[in-house]
């Protein structure tokens, strides 16, 4: 874990992106709040920039790495940690400003638009913004071989191995979009616009994008490369674009099962769609592309695999009863009532499910498995 973090931490563009930003914004009447602190570092830019008071909120247990490192430098009576989700968090007073940053290349993610929305309702002033606060999502068509040639690995086999046909997972990996992760990318066109988001004001973050792309040079096109810009202030500005230096935000390719060849100064015609479920929140695109030679179209709908039994449990008729886990979480949870002990709870567990738990030591680990972020 440490490891991760130490590698965003030395993302010095990022990182100098949002120092300079804070450092321009933030005065000693300016009150902050960070969500997802991790290490804590944009508070304690806060608090080295002048900020009256700063909110250090962060659920995992990286939170008490980033507590020492502001005990070791002084800056611990300066910040106020909370260990919690944003949503289940309350503030002594409105800030000024919001820092976040953990956002996928395309921005999205299951509940970012709940918890953008509930920390703006809930934690900003009136007239308070986020840092970054305008998001610029961007695409363009893209040739990147190396990353096509990691999907489309057993392409000389035709998808036959061991005497097996594997091509069914091979449809699915190309109906999901990927992480460019150390490949170079190629735009074959002039990258455009598919939606600005205000985060102190806009709600829907999902688009419904079509367009149509001259080629500005010959090559062979691969997929859509989606990512997004951002304004940290009304002066400074931070690009993901791969035109830019690379950074740890970087882009989201969308492939094409099939390669497209393209000549500068053809027209295509391409689409790319987000889509986020009412009840259970999760992000599913569709993308397409229409040329001369072709028409494909992807979407994350045939990338996904559930059961029968999976799909049925979505439907609003469907009536959920509990399973044993189920049985055995109600069990621990109704006891949270801070009189009954740890070693009550194990006890009353091992009693009623031997079956479940081969000694007392499994049964204290799926209480605490149980009750983590839950108690106090």
């Amino acid at each position: 874990m440490i490891k991760n973090f130490r590698g965003l931490l030395d993302d010095r563009r990022r990182i100098e992106a949002f120092r300079n930003a804070i450092t321009e914004l933030v005065n000693p009447k300016t009150s902050i709040a960070e969500i997802g602190a991790a290490l804590g570092t944009y508070s304690f830019f806060a608090v080295k920039s002048g900020a009256k008071s700063v909110y250090s909120i962060e659920k995992d247990d990286i939170f008490y790495i980033g507590k020492e490192i502001a005990k070791q430098n002084n800056l611990l009576d300066k910040i106020t940690f909370i260990h919690n989700v944003s949503t289940n968090t309350e503030l002594p007073e409105r800030v000024d400003y919001i820092i976040m940053e953990d956002y996928s290349p395309i921005l999205l993610y299951e509940n970012l638009e709940q918890i953008i929305t509930d920390a703006r309702m809930r934690f900003l002033k009136k007239n308070g913004k986020f840092i970054p606060n305008n998001i610029l999502l961007k695409m363009a068509p893209v040739q990147c071989q190396t990353l096509y040639n990691t999907l489309n690995i057993w392409e000389n086999k035709n998808d036959f191995l061991f005497d097996i046909d594997w091509s069914y997972t091979t449809d699915l990996i190309f109906n999901q979009p990927h992480y460019i992760d150390n490949h170079t990318i190629n735009p074959l066109s002039s990258e455009t616009l598919v939606k600005e988001i205000d985060l102190s004001k806009d709600s829907e973050f999902t688009f419904s994008y079509f367009t149509k792309l001259k080629i500005l040079k010959s090559g062979v096109l691969h997929g859509l490369a989606g990512w997004w810009d951002c304004w940290f202030t009304p002066t400074q500005f931070f690009s993901n674009s791969p035109n830019a230096p690379s950074n740890t935000w970087g882009q989201m390719f969308f492939p094409f099962r099939y390669p497209v060849s393209v000549k500068k100064g053809d027209i295509i015609r391409v689409h790319l769609q987000s889509f986020e479920s009412k009840y259970t929140h999760n992000i599913n695109y569709k993308w397409g592309i229409e040329h001369s030679s072709c028409i494909q179209e992807q979407n994350t709908f045939q990338g996904n695999y559930y059961s029968l039994e999976k799909l049925i449990s979505f439907k609003k008729s469907f009536k959920p009863a509990l399973n044993l886990n189920g049985e055995i979480t109600k069990l621990i949870l109704q006891q949270l009532d801070g009189k009954t002990s740890r070693a009550e709870i194990a006890k009353g567990l091992i009693n009623k499910y031997p079956n479940n738990f081969s000694n007392i030591d499994e049964t204290y680990s799926k209480i605490s498995e149980v009750t983590k972020n839950l108690v106090q």
